[in-house]
């Protein structure tokens, strides 16, 4: 298995963990297995059983892109990795999904001898200065594990609280959980 595939695999897995709840209440077609324990008798064309499940792949697309973004500036790469990927809420320790996430992207920044800067941002929820630390230290436990695989490496970590916002995280005065999810987030900053 590929670095890459090893990192969507486990980004699926923690969307798949994180969305399920959601995508169970959606309403959308539900599967149910009529042969189960035993095969289906002859004549029975399956291929509808696929066609039920494809409004639900379609589904989880949105929250994938979400999970992980890529950008390239010049010769520096930054991945943006969502909080609620890396962290159970309102805590800065790593979950198991979290770590392997971060170690396969220390595997992709090992060959390279590019200094790594860690940036953690919160929501707008609660005080700056709660917010202020707890960026911090969230950003220290991505680098922790960036130091484990990388050793020497310069990695420094900076926490700017909720002062970055990239979504809205009110509309029209209503709260907009959708903008504060993105807003939560850890950037790894490296030259490739």
């Amino acid at each position: 298995m590929s670095r890459r595939t090893g990192l969507v695999c486990a980004l699926c897995l923690a969307m798949l963990t994180l969305a399920g709840p959601a995508l169970a209440q959606s309403a959308e077609p539900t599967v149910s297995d009529p042969f189960a324990g035993g095969l289906p008798p002859e004549g029975v064309d399956l291929e509808g059983s696929v066609r039920v499940l494809e409004p639900v792949v379609r589904t989880l697309e949105p929250v994938v892109r979400e999970l992980q973004i890529e950008e390239q500036q010049g010769d520096r790469t930054t991945v943006t990795i969502s909080t609620d990927v890396l962290f159970d809420f309102d805590s800065a320790k790593l979950t198991s999904t979290a770590a392997e996430v971060v170690s396969g992207l220390a595997e992709r920044i090992a060959p390279t001898d590019s200094d790594v800067q860690v940036v953690g941002h919160t929501d707008g929820i609660g005080t700056r200065r709660y917010n202020q630390r707890l960026s911090e230290r969230r950003a220290e436990a991505v680098a922790q594990v960036l130091r484990r695989q990388l050793g020497d490496r310069d990695i420094t970590t900076e926490g700017r609280n909720f002062s970055e916002p990239i979504a809205e995280e009110t509309i029209n005065g209503e709260d907009n959980p959708r903008g504060r999810a993105r807003n939560r987030r850890v950037e790894i900053s490296f030259e490739e």
